[in-house]
């Protein structure tokens, strides 16, 4: 726990020096409140809990991230849609959450269109790409020129569901 903190802080340095920090949920009760509130180069720092939440929309440079880690800070997407990346040019963060039961036709868990991403310190779980044909990315898709690093994540029992599957489960 206080390796993941001081890792954290290490991390978050130049985040905010950049911005400021919005607490979810003390501040704002759901982590989509949280993004639609910050502007690039915030913080939204979540708290241990389960969200039930999808659809989950992340806004541009913004970093969102867990105060403890994905052991204990979990979004669970209910058969929604998971989180997603879309037109995002300056950096956008996703560190240390589980994220599960995700489903879209590309990346149920996370799916990054067009965008720069960090995705780091997550657990990516239970998620499936289905729905279309050519569903494929289960866990994460990234594609339309996204620039993305994938780091430090567990990602696993994720599935794309045929006819037409294209790609994997990760």
């Amino acid at each position: 726990m206080r390796v993941y903190l001081l890792s954290i802080v290490l991390l978050m340095g130049s985040f905010l020096l950049e911005g400021r920090v919005i607490r979810v949920p003390s501040e704002y009760p759901t982590i989509q409140e949280g993004i639609d509130a910050a502007n690039p180069g915030d913080t939204v720092l979540v708290a241990p809990g389960v969200y039930n939440e999808s659809n989950i929309t992340m806004g541009n440079g913004v970093y969102l991230l867990s105060e403890e880690g994905p052991e204990t800070t979990i979004i669970d997407c209910g058969g929604g849609e998971g989180i997603e990346i879309t037109g995002c040019d300056s950096l956008t963060v996703v560190d240390g959450f589980t994220i599960r039961n995700g489903v879209r036709p590309k990346g149920g868990g996370i799916c990054i269109w067009g965008s720069k991403a960090l995705i780091q310190n997550n657990i990516i779980e239970y998620n499936r790409g289905e729905w279309d044909p050519f569903s494929y990315g289960g866990g994460i898709a990234a594609y339309w020129h996204s620039k993305v690093t994938i780091r430090r994540n567990i990602i696993r029992y994720n599935y794309s569901y045929p006819p037409l599957s294209c790609g994997e489960g990760g």
